[in-house]
């Protein structure tokens, strides 16, 4: 348990919002809140990156996994530095608030106590986020690995991109059943997906789709 969260039971009955049986039944809750505290996830677990965010319709091919995770991962990288800065920061206010509570009185003393332990339980918050924000960037790091099995460029990101979008929009255009009031959505799937092939053939790279792209392309020339 976070040292801050040990304090929580008497900062929260000495706020008066609960009644005795309340705060009793809070009391009773410690042991299995402060276990969910400790062990909380706050983003993504390894099956919802996995399986939701680099799911097989948007990125339907080991590169374009890798090249989201990437992505993923960056995003990670630069929450975690803005949240250090939002660290410091509260540190900094929670350094003022202490210092102004020595020589205060009243309600300007109260108004200070109540500012000082939000900060404290903001801060103990930071910390479980930057805890699971490293997380996240260590799962990342192992998904990228797993897909890196050095067929594809790692480090450009368009070099497989094509292969990536022919696929991903036939898979979106073969979803289309029947008749459809939502023509403009169909008439953007399936102008993504004629132009993907359109650039596969004349790169003469339609060898490297799936069969489910040719008959795709198929079903659009039967249109």
């Amino acid at each position: 348990m976070l040292q801050y969260t040990d304090k929580l039971p008497a900062v929260v009955d000495s706020s008066g919002l609960f009644t005795e049986e309340q705060s009793q039944d809070l009391a009773s809750l410690r042991e299995e809140i402060s276990e969910a505290w400790d062990n909380q996830v706050v983003w993504r677990t390894f099956t919802e990156a996995n399986f939701s965010v680099l799911n097989n319709i948007k990125f339907p091919t080991p590169a374009s996994k890798y090249h989201q995770a990437t992505r993923e991962q960056l995003v990670f990288y630069e929450q975690t530095i803005l949240l250090s800065f939002d660290y410091r920061e509260k540190q900094i206010d929670l350094a003022e608030t202490l210092e102004k509570l020595e020589g205060s009185e009243g309600y300007e003393k109260q108004r200070l106590e109540v500012k000082r332990d939000r900060l404290l339980f903001e801060i103990e918050g930071m910390k479980i986020q930057a805890k699971d924000r490293i997380r996240e960037l260590k799962m990342w790091s192992e998904i990228k690995s797993g897909l890196d099995d050095g067929s594809f460029d790692t480090k450009n990101k368009d070099t497989d991109e094509l292969i990536h979008l022919t696929v991903r929009y036939c898979r979106e255009a073969s979803l289309i059943k029947g008749k459809t009031n939502d023509i403009g959505a169909v008439t953007n799937i399936v102008g993504q997906a004629t132009t993907c092939l359109m650039e596969c053939k004349r790169r003469g790279i339609t060898g490297q789709l799936p069969p489910e792209c040719h008959k795709v392309l198929r079903q659009i020339r039967d249109r």
